[in-house]
């Protein structure tokens, strides 16, 4: 039975007007239902990201984390384009094995596998570290002293 403020209570009327209650998986916490959801467990994922629970918050912290990879991820691919136009404009090649070997060590930084890692190719010398941010910082430098940071 739903109460509709106009007309009280409504025998006929489903609560389901959401179709979900959220609920954090954590600790059992009911939120609020702020929309529509497609299923039990959106409802539920709403509800953990907003909850104050402790292991609500760890969760939240690990979400967060992994959504900054994938964006660093992101942006590193999209710095390798830039390192590939860099070669190229000093007619160096930069072939398909060696993107993944700076794609797979800018990958192992964001992890925290290593700390850093240098290559050394043709003319051209490519360094890659965490700045204070947690950004991945890549170097590129050219055999003619020019040095771009990215």
């Amino acid at each position: 039975m739903a109460y509709d403020f106009q007309n009280g209570y409504d025998e006929k009327r489903e609560v389901k007007e959401y179709g979900y209650l959220p609920t954090c998986r954590f600790c059992g916490q009911t939120k609020m239902a702020v929309g529509h959801y497609d299923s039990q467990e959106d409802a539920n994922e709403a509800a953990t990201i907003t909850c104050d629970c402790p292991d609500a918050r760890a969760y939240q912290l690990e979400v967060e984390r992994k959504k900054k990879r994938e964006e660093n991820i992101a942006r590193l691919k999209t710095r390798l384009g830039d390192l590939q136009g860099y070669c190229e404009d000093r007619s160096v090649e930069m072939n398909n094995e060696l993107y993944n070997y700076l794609l797979h060590m800018g990958i192992a930084i964001l992890d925290g596998i290593i700390d850093s890692g240098q290559l050394k190719f043709a003319r051209m010398k490519v360094s890659a570290s965490l700045n204070n941010k947690a950004n991945l910082v890549i170097k590129f430098t050219y055999s003619d002293g020019a040095t771009v940071e990215v």
